[in-house]
Formats: C-alpha cells, structure tokens, sequence
C-alpha cells in the first residue's frame, strides 16, 4: 500500500471584498496552497518527493493539481516524474486518508505555514 507523508506547505490568502450593492459589501474567501508530500511506494520501489496544489473560493474547492515542473515551484527533485506519471485526485484521496487533510480554507490556513501574501483591498 502505498504510504503518504507530509513534507510542508505555504497556504496563499486571497481574500477579497466583492461589491453586492450601492455601498454594500461581503468577504469573499478565496485560498490556495502548495503541499510538499513524500510519496512511498511498493509498486516503485522507492520514495518521490513532490508538490500537490489545492485551492477553493469560498465553500467551492477546486480538485486537486500537481504543477507542472516548467512553472519551478521550488525544483523538487520528483516533481516532472509526479506531473508525468501521478493522478493528482488519487495522490489528494491518499492525504486526506492518511493524513487528514482537508480541502477548504479554514483546515489549510490552521494547518500549514502562511506565505507572504496580502488581501486585495488592504
């Protein structure tokens, strides 16, 4: 079976006012994050490091993605193996499972470092 293990995150904040009326106003909640797992697998003989991305806008959450290398997140060493080979939703249902992870703006903001990001507006 294959085992997952959390490596670290960043989670992104942005949050931002929506106009609803003339001079009315709501708090739309709008995140994402970066996940660094390691994946050990049976099958493969050996362990692959890399980044999982998730993100929602207020109770809407997006599936999962593993980005591709191009974008040089932070030069993982397995990240172009993972983009080519992985199925981002099955490397999501194995966090959830085993690690508890939860897909929603509250869980991550609690759960993982904040990156340096700013609210529009402020």
């Amino acid at each position: 079976m294959d085992k997952i293990k959390f490596i670290d995150g960043l989670f992104f904040d942005y949050t931002h006012e929506r106009q609803i009326g003339d001079s009315d106003f709501e708090l739309v909640e709008e995140y994402s994050a970066n996940i660094e797992v390691e994946l050990d697998s049976p099958i493969l003989c050996q362990k692959k490091r890399f980044i999982i991305q998730v993100s929602g806008l207020e109770d809407e959450c997006h599936a999962p993605s593993i980005p591709d290398p191009s974008a040089n997140l932070c030069g993982l060493y397995d990240q172009d193996f993972a983009y080519k080979h992985f199925d981002a939703k099955e490397i999501w249902k194995l966090i959830e499972s085993q690690l508890g992870f939860e897909n929603n703006f509250g869980f991550l903001e609690e759960k993982l470092e904040k990156a340096n990001t700013f609210r529009v507006g402020e």
